[in-house]
């Protein structure tokens, strides 16, 4: 592409953002002349002998004119505030920027013009009261103004509510300060039109950059947008006469159903991670009991394989024979004496018994000899 569209824009800004231009010496000069004119013709008048017949006297007409001129001075006077800045003009002509001082500014010769030297915020659309979220027009001649609404993009691999293409209101702020009084005058005219303009402006940076990205993302990145919110509106406003003191994007207010979802998400969340946790609690309270059941049995399988180990080494019997009168010896001593058994099961106790016999004999009576004699 050519260079010279770059270069006529390079043109046009700097041509923009030029100061207006002003003329200092002409208020000193007008000052003077009508000074001049009204005491200096006065004087003339005097020494011309010229008189005014007033109530049958003669008056020199010179003190009449040097009087008015000096009410018009007076009249004139004004004071700029140390928190004002003010612009005098001269018949129309910018002549000098004012702050904190007294000025002269006689009416039909110039006029004085001020505003706040302070700095100014604008709530864009407006402050929250103001918000007109109706679907009709705002009344005429109200400060109401309707919300400004943007769309944002949708991940639709994502079920986070954040994350769906939803329109939500956007406000942002603005905080400026004059510091040019002529290029705002000029080129602005008031705060009002300065207020209408930075919404425009800003409404047209957002709407250009939100929109790409998901609502979750814009909260994430708000800063980096305030920042950029910031870097444009300063560009923009290079003519002005202002400096833009701060630009911010407010944190996004979010509608009550995209809340409720919200909400119920992280409720839904919190549920699923309460029960996880009480059945992994569950599971692990009965893996203890069951361990600690097992360890209870095995200690006592332990015990009492020992012990009849022992007693079987002890009385220097096979353990079949000292499990077999154990046996023997817990059904004894249960609690009913009364055994019912099948025909089998007869002549396993008739072994179980005989062998209590052989392993436990009567007081006094040798133990049953085996194998040959000696």
């Amino acid at each position: 592409m050519s260079d010279t569209p770059t270069t006529l824009d390079d043109a046009e800004t700097a041509q923009e953002a030029a100061n207006v231009p002003t003329y200092p010496t002409y208020y000193l000069k007008a000052l003077g002349s009508l000074f001049l004119l009204y005491f200096g013709g006065g004087l003339l008048l005097n020494l011309l002998g010229i008189d005014l017949f007033i109530f049958g006297g003669r008056l020199p007409l010179g003190y009449p004119i040097m009087a008015i001129g000096a009410a018009h001075f007076l009249t004139g006077l004004q004071i700029v505030r140390a928190d004002e800045i003010g612009g005098i003009t001269v018949l129309g002509t910018p002549t000098i920027q004012v702050t904190g001082t007294l000025v002269c500014t006689p009416v039909f010769l110039s006029e004085l013009e001020k505003f706040t030297a302070n700095t100014i915020e604008f709530e864009l659309p407006a402050d929250p009261q103001h918000i007109w979220r109706e679907e009709s027009t705002p009344p005429v001649g109200s400060r109401a103004r309707p919300p400004i609404r943007i769309t944002f993009a949708e991940d639709k691999d994502s079920d986070d509510p954040l994350k769906r293409r939803v329109t939500e209101e956007v406000v942002f702020f603005a905080r400026i300060r004059i510091e040019n009084f002529f290029n705002f005058w000029k080129r602005i005219g008031s705060l009002d039109e300065a207020r209408h303009q930075l919404e425009d402006m800003g409404v047209a940076i957002l709407s250009a950059e939100l929109p790409k990205v998901t609502l979750s993302k814009a909260i994430e990145d708000i800063a980096t947008y305030s920042e950029q919110l910031q870097k444009d509106m300063r560009n923009s406003t290079r003519s002005w006469g202002v400096r833009i003191v701060d630009a911010r994007v407010k944190q996004f207010a979010l509608a009550k159903n995209l809340n409720k979802a919200i909400q119920e998400r992280a409720a839904s969340v919190a549920n699923k991670q309460t029960t996880i946790t009480n059945a992994e609690a569950t599971r692990t309270a009965t893996t203890l009991q069951g361990e600690g059941v097992a360890n209870a049995v095995r200690a006592e399988i332990d015990a009492r394989t020992g012990g009849l180990s022992n007693m079987a080494t002890t009385l220097g019997v096979a353990s079949e024979a000292v499990l077999a009168s154990e046996v023997a010896r817990n059904i004894a001593s249960g609690p009913n004496n009364t055994v019912i058994v099948g025909t089998q099961g007869v002549t396993d106790l008739l072994g179980i018994v005989a062998a209590a016999q052989k392993a436990f004999p009567p007081k006094g009576s040798a133990p049953e000899q085996t194998g040959g004699t000696t």
